[in-house]
């Protein structure tokens, strides 16, 4: 076999980033953090909403999916503390599945129920939401909607 191309050397360039990452992480905090359960959503969430989802003339199409569940870009602050609270505890749970990791932080994707109002009551779905756990262990979101659960 040739040198490197096993993939063994994927593992141990891994192996050793892990290693420089947990000589660079501090001891615990003499004061334990809030739990992000019991902070409000940040402007960033719910400019994801409003700002993104929600944009006049986006070709996204994700819009629909809110739409058809009886949401439209007043109910961004809903969505954003709804999304924060159910990923948080999520997460929290470990109730999400880990995506690709680099210096911004770990990738996650996390489900999320959004139940129908207005026309809409009765009916509810999961989707999948994309968030982001910073270096500094802050959970944030990235994108609302990456699919359905299946």
């Amino acid at each position: 076999m040739v040198a490197g191309r096993s993939g063994g050397g994927r593992l141990i360039r891994a192996a050793l980033r892990f290693l420089r990452k947990a000589r660079k992480r501090p001891g615990r905090a003499a004061e334990p953090r809030r739990s992000p359960a019991t902070l409000p959503p940040s402007p960033a969430t719910v400019r994801k909403f409003s700002d993104y989802i929600f944009k006049p003339g986006a070709t996204h199409g994700k819009d629909k999916v809110f739409r058809s569940y009886g949401y439209d870009r007043t109910h961004s602050e809903q969505l954003a503390a709804e999304y924060t609270r159910q990923g948080t505890v999520r997460y929290q749970a470990g109730d999400y599945t880990l995506g690709r990791e680099d210096h911004h932080g770990q990738r996650v994707t996390i489900p999320i129920d959004i139940v129908g109002q207005g026309p809409a009551v009765g009916r509810s779905t999961t989707v999948k939401s994309g968030w982001m756990v910073r270096p500094d262990g802050a959970l944030t979101l990235n994108t609302p909607f990456t699919g359905f659960v299946r």
